[in-house]
């Protein structure tokens, strides 16, 4: 992401990924002799101590009164995503977005599988939207999408569309309109990406290398791999806990990461150094459940289980959005009703605090504004400043 991250995604999304989860998890939590504790043995715990943030709004956040009244009252700015406009300006599902720098906004269109480009001018004060240009398209060809998971803007003018499956697309931006470049196959499943330099930070699971976090070259080549979350002998368990949101923080040359299943957030270098870790305090995770017959699966908390859903980062404001979301058997909530937990993290220090639940998902932030994004009753964009 971003994700950027990846990202908050719609409603139906989540449902038919829970669908399937959930239904391995169910035979854990549901069995009457299964004993549910706190994953405590293989977690990698650095020895660094970690910053706490309560799951209660108990102090200002790091943020201006300006920026946290923009962000939550975001009905000023422009919007895009209506349901009777031309079709560019509606939206299937929303993976990404995020402005270029350039009077650009470019997003990822994962039910349509298209990247569409929008001009809106100064971002301090953007203009109604213009279309641009619309790529992609499902399919297995190069610039063709099928099932994107995220979508990442390089300084170097780089964009990248990464898939589930692992294969990425890489576009030029340094003309008026992108241009593909190249098609990847990465050996591995994709959670989230962004591009730091000339480099694509990949979270997901690699088929050769163990850890949470992936750093490859924009050829595909892989140069390192760091963030090991889980160490069991159960891979499948590993695999899972492993997953992780990821946000670039540019010329820092500095990485977020954040857990989708445990309430933590990192901080590392391009080199995989841990410079920080918080914790969120009073968040339900997922739990390990033993058996009687002493075999070890996952379980949920019976009522449900917290889940992150993105991280978006502004190295220039220093300034960090986690946002969190309660999922359940039935349903997760997707932050359309006042339910999505967002928090605000400072990158130096990796302390913060609750901002509220009742947050628009943040795709984007920069140095004046962001963008975010609504799942209901339609998927739409808006682009703030303050």
């Amino acid at each position: 992401m971003v994700d950027r991250s990846s990202s908050v995604a719609s409603a139906a999304h989540y449902s038919i990924w829970l669908s399937a989860f959930l239904g391995i998890l169910a035979a854990a939590g549901c069995r009457d002799d299964a004993t549910l504790h706190p994953l405590t043995d293989y977690l990698g715990r650095p020895t660094i101590a970690p910053a706490v943030v309560s799951a209660s709004a108990e102090s200002d956040p790091p943020l201006s009164p300006s920026v946290v009244a923009a962000l939550h009252d975001a009905d000023d700015g422009v919007s895009i995503g209506v349901l009777d406009a031309p079709a560019p300006f509606q939206f299937g599902s929303i993976v990404d977005a995020a402005l270029d720098g350039t009077g650009n906004l470019i997003v990822l269109d994962g039910q349509a599988a298209q990247l569409r480009v929008f001009a809106i001018g100064d971002a301090a004060a953007p203009s109604i939207p213009e279309t641009l240009q619309v790529l992609g398209g499902p399919g297995l060809g190069p610039g063709e999408f099928q099932r994107p998971r995220a979508m990442s803007l390089g300084a170097d003018g780089l964009v990248g569309v990464f898939e589930l499956h692992g294969r990425v697309h890489l576009f030029d931006r340094n003309s008026r309109e992108l241009s593909h470049l190249r098609t990847l196959q990465l050996p591995m499943t994709v959670e989230d990406a962004c591009i730091l330099g000339s480099e694509l930070i990949v979270t997901g699971r690699h088929s050769e290398h163990p850890g949470s976090i992936h750093v490859l070259t924009a050829t595909g080549e892989w140069v390192r791999s760091f963030g090991q979350i889980y160490d069991s002998p159960r891979t499948q368990i590993n695999n899972t806990l492993n997953r992780s949101k990821v946000a670039c923080l540019g010329s820092l040359g500095q990485i977020l990461s954040a857990p989708v299943f445990l309430p933590e957030v990192r901080k590392y270098d391009i080199r995989g150094e841990l410079l920080w870790r918080t914790t969120i305090e009073g968040l339900l995770p997922l739990y390990i459940a033993e058996t009687s017959n002493g075999s070890v699966t996952m379980g949920t908390p019976p009522n449900g289980y917290h889940s992150t859903v993105s991280i978006v980062a502004d190295h220039v404001t220093g300034i960090g959005i986690l946002q969190v979301a309660f999922v359940t058997r039935e349903f997760v909530e997707t932050g359309d009703g006042g339910d999505l937990l967002t928090y605000a993290l400072d990158l130096d220090t990796g302390t913060g605090t609750l901002m509220g639940d009742d947050y628009r998902g943040v795709r984007d932030l920069y140095a004046g504004g962001a963008v975010l994004s609504s799942v209901l009753p339609f998927p739409t964009l808006g682009i703030i400043s303050w």
